[in-house]
């Protein structure tokens, strides 16, 4: 995705995936695997974690991922005639 979109964000915001959360400690804060905190590393963005149990967080999250794939990573589609 990044060499798709030529660059890394500065922020990236996740939900709470158990790939890269192990555990929601007090106060927000999150433990993240190791493999997660490599990932982070390797590519240099920091990253942000919507609040357990707000759905409405994840909704807009995952509303904002529906309109980056429909409107960047899906390729046009050409019509020759509408009328046809």
């Amino acid at each position: 995705m990044f060499t798709f979109l030529e660059g890394v964000p500065h922020t990236i915001r996740f939900d709470n995936l158990s790939p890269a959360v192990k555990k929601v400690v007090p106060n927000g804060e999150r433990h993240v695997t190791e493999e997660f905190a490599r990932f982070v590393a390797y590519y240099g963005f920091q990253y942000e974690f919507c609040n357990p149990g707000s759905g409405n967080e994840k909704g807009h999250m995952e509303a904002m991922v529906k309109y980056i794939r429909n409107n960047y990573l899906l390729p046009e589609i050409h019509y020759e005639d509408l009328f046809r």
